[in-house]
């Protein structure tokens, strides 16, 4: 390939969801040198999906395990695939009379790219033509009455987990993001609350996703695939006394709060969030 059109080159990336279940590698111009498209529709936004969109015939699936669940909503005409196992977003495909790439590979499963470095172009998608009514909250409000505090509501997608959090208004506080594997899958953007600022509906429509250490359980919507929330154990298995002190010490603060993935709440600021960003990138292996 000729150097003076760099644009041509092409790249085998490999990817997977975050267990392991779902493998592939699939031929790509060089990431670097093309965009990912970012779409600001209901669904695409609350997964945080950074796609691509190659031939079908560069797309090899190595292992399917389990079979990627599929969600679809509205016309149809879009499936949603993800892992049913671990919530990892993996791809969607789309039917060839809309117009659009017949399939979109989420980049965020792929390994050993970063990223943070690369363009991102952003898209509306279809939300000006389908607008989206997120479902209500009808649940308890949180038992947190402080005045200074505002009030979100949010939801998965198809609406089996609704969610309401008390907190000061979101663009006055540090919002957390990590690369680290399960927080890069899941495009994590995480607010940490107390107990009480947070009630949370439809516990019983998540899947719980645990790895590793497992002092974390991973939720997301079984239906839709969306990530919710994650719960910090209160007991750790054996062996946390071996840890790092460093990461014992970061667990330790984590207990006692509700890690929550702003992406599906309602009426965010985004435009005036102070996200900040963290290099957690350890390595990770599904073996």
């Amino acid at each position: 390939m000729s150097a003076s059109d760099p644009s041509k080159l092409t790249e085998a990336y490999h990817g997977n969801c975050h267990c392991g279940a779902f493998r592939f590698h699939v031929v790509l111009p060089v990431l670097s040198m093309v965009p990912l498209t970012s779409c600001k529709c209901s669904i695409c936004h609350r997964k945080g999906y950074l796609r691509v969109y190659p031939q079908s015939k560069n797309l090899v699936v190595e292992r399917d395990e389990l079979g990627l669940a599929s969600y679809q909503f509205g016309d149809g005409m879009v499936r949603h695939k993800f892992c049913p196992r671990c919530g990892t977003g993996v791809m969607d495909t789309v039917a060839e009379s809309i117009g659009c790439p017949d399939i979109g590979i989420n980049v965020r499963a792929f390994v050993d790219v970063d990223i943070w470095s690369l363009k991102i172009r952003e898209v509306k998608g279809r939300a000006d033509t389908n607008p989206y009514q997120p479902p209500g909250f009808s649940g308890t409000l949180p038992k947190a009455s402080d005045p200074n505090l505002k009030l979100y509501t949010g939801s998965c997608h198809c609406g089996a987990v609704t969610l309401a959090v008390r907190t000061r208004p979101l663009p006055e506080i540090n919002i957390l993001e990590d690369n680290c594997s399960i927080c890069q899958r899941n495009a994590y953007t995480i607010l940490e609350l107390p107990p009480d600022q947070v009630s949370i509906i439809g516990t019983e429509n998540t899947t719980s996703y645990e790895f590793g250490t497992k002092f974390q359980e991973h939720h997301f919507c079984s239906t839709c695939g969306v990530s919710v929330y994650i719960r910090v154990k209160e007991e750790i298995d054996d062996g946390f006394e071996t840890w790092p002190e460093e990461r014992k010490q970061k667990v330790r603060e984590n207990q006692g709060k509700v890690p929550i993935n702003i992406r599906v709440l309602n009426d965010v600021e985004w435009e005036q969030l102070k996200i900040e960003r963290i290099d957690e990138n350890e390595g990770y292996s599904v073996g």
